[in-house]
């Protein structure tokens, strides 16, 4: 399994083409070094991070209904074998990991917010999205 650490410096609301954007840091190579990226997610439940916000192409993409029984954070954290070495022990409870790859299970990516607001703001987004699609799915699976 290999690991791809990414840091969030902020979290801003933006056009309504997207839910969320934000710049953020990753490490494709190791667990220890981190780089910019530009995370975004979108109204339909894609996760993407890019190079940069005018990048066209996604680094990554993962579909978040699919992965959010899967996200390592709080307590499971430490019980994930390839968390990042980088964290501190203060950006361990601000950090989460998602999965990602061809065969799910197989990459993970790391993110830590700068603050506990911060993270209540994604993890806000994210469950927004997540009750709504579980909420639309139950109505039209009965």
């Amino acid at each position: 399994m290999s690991t791809n650490p990414v840091k969030v410096p902020d979290i801003r609301f933006s056009s309504s083409q997207f839910r969320k954007q934000h710049p953020w840091y990753e490490n494709l190579v190791n667990r220890k070094n981190w780089h910019n990226v530009y995370c975004k997610l979108l109204n339909n439940g894609w996760f993407q991070w890019f190079d940069d916000a005018s990048s066209t192409s996604p680094k990554r993409s993962v579909e978040i209904r699919r992965v959010a029984s899967f996200l390592a954070f709080g307590e499971p954290f430490h019980r994930v074998p390839c968390n990042p070495t980088s964290l501190t022990a203060s950006e361990i409870p601000l950090a989460f990991g998602v999965l990602y790859g061809p065969h799910m299970g197989t990459q993970m990516a790391w993110f830590a917010c700068p603050d506990q607001a911060t993270l209540r703001y994604f993890f806000s987004a994210l469950t927004e999205f997540y009750y709504l699609y579980v909420l639309n799915f139950i109505q039209y699976d009965n």
